[in-house]
């Protein structure tokens, strides 16, 4: 008789090895989806990176494209915000390269504090230089504009800070570079005007549109709003009230009209603007008076460049910048 050897096994046994292969069916199939959301955001992101890249390339070869057509304008007599003023030219302020296009683009103030957004780039002698205004045209400023307390306290303030230091203490890197070689230059941006007395960040913000720490010192006559116009006009003194806001108005009207100041000399300014309007003596008797803190030609540019990649609506890149073309330097440099 034959005795059939048979072998023992476990009954759970297949049960096990079945959840096992399950079990590592599932680790595999998670650690799968794992990977591929991590792949999938790596990929995402190296699209984003990608994108900005394109964008921020865009962007800068704005700035390129307007800094080049910045120095060939500055050797015009004038640039102002007439249409046909270089500093406004489709040609220099537009521009595609493969991928995308770009525009450069101001701001210009008007005389109920909103901005108009132009093509083209603008002059920082628009604005009035704190580094460079004499307290008047300070205290005018301030007043026109309606900041918070004392005008005239508050312009003296800023002079005060306009004084280098009396004792023999080394200047740090920092305050060195701040001054001007005539030694009364401190202010490097307008947010270093908080460090004044009696400017906090509601004063800052009401009067940070109408004033710079760049350019020559000189008022634009073609660029400037009406408020920082008719602030150098009441530093300078000359006529009434009434008659030095006539002649802002007249300006005002002259320039909107798309007409610019080509020459630097009184009787051509005043004899363009008699052309267009009536001037009256006292009218003339002010501008004359301005004509020594006037200019019709700038040196510190200003532009903010937005950048588009094609198919895009809303721009992926941006810079805000300023760029000195006396010293051929950027001095303002803001991307996003």
């Amino acid at each position: 008789m034959r005795t059939e050897s048979s072998t023992l096994r476990s009954p759970g046994h297949g049960g096990s090895v079945l959840i096992l292969a399950v079990w590592s069916l599932f680790f595999l199939a998670a650690l799968a989806v794992a990977i591929g959301g991590h792949v999938s955001a790596g990929l995402q992101l190296a699209r984003a990176v990608r994108v900005r890249v394109e964008a921020s390339a865009l962007a800068q070869a704005g700035v390129a494209q307007a800094m080049v057509a910045i120095m060939e304008g500055s050797t015009n007599a004038w640039d102002g915000g007439a249409e046909d003023a270089w500093n406004r030219s489709p040609q220099h302020f537009k521009g595609s390269l493969p991928g995308g296009v770009f525009q450069v683009e101001y701001v210009r103030m008007t005389d109920t504090g909103g901005g108009e957004t132009n093509l083209g780039v603008i002059g920082e002698e628009s604005r009035v230089n704190v580094n460079r205004a004499p307290e008047p045209l300070l205290a005018s400023l301030f007043f026109r504009v309606g900041v918070p307390g004392d005008p005239v306290a508050l312009a003296a303030a800023i002079m005060a800070r306009r004084v280098p230091p009396a004792d023999s203490t080394p200047l740090t890197d920092r305050t060195r570079s701040a001054y001007d070689p005539d030694g009364s230059m401190w202010c490097e941006s307008v947010s270093d005007l908080m460090d004044v007395p009696g400017i906090d960040a509601a004063v800052l913000a009401r009067i940070d549109p109408w004033v710079t720490v760049h350019g020559s010192g000189k008022i634009n006559l073609n660029t400037t709003g009406p408020v920082v116009l008719a602030s150098l006009a009441d530093r300078v003194g000359a006529g009434t009230r009434q008659s030095r806001d006539s002649l802002v108005r007249k300006v005002d009207a002259f320039r909107q009209a798309g007409r610019s100041f080509k020459v630097l000399e009184a009787n051509a300014i005043a004899d363009a603007l008699a052309e267009f309007t009536i001037v009256s003596p006292e009218e003339r008797a002010v501008l004359m008076a301005m004509m020594g803190e006037l200019t019709i030609r700038s040196e510190v540019f200003r532009g903010v460049v937005r950048a588009w990649r094609n198919g895009q609506v809303m721009p992926q890149a941006g810079i805000e910048w300023v760029y000195d073309a006396r010293r051929n330097r950027m001095v303002a440099w803001e991307a996003w």
